[in-house]
């Protein structure tokens, strides 16, 4: 139940995968929320589902699986 900005996402994104990550910074949209945060009891409940991994893992999860089939399409 601990949530991420935006901004915790492009820090995280800069470090694995050394790409500069800088936001552009706007002003909010009519009807965009101030924060979103997913809640998790209800996974954990309905599903037994409890989260066992950090942001960095899964963005170093997503990086790696990216650059797997980024190869995998160059070589055809």
């Amino acid at each position: 139940g601990v949530g991420c900005s935006v901004r915790d996402v492009l820090r995280v994104v800069a470090e694995v995968t050394g790409a500069d990550t800088t936001p552009t910074v706007a002003g909010r949209r009519p009807g965009d929320p101030a924060s979103v945060v997913a809640a998790v009891g209800h996974a954990r409940r309905e599903l037994g589902f409890t989260a066992r991994r950090d942001l960095h893992d899964m963005v170093g999860s997503a990086w790696t699986a990216w650059r797997r089939l980024s190869a995998d399409a160059v070589r055809g």
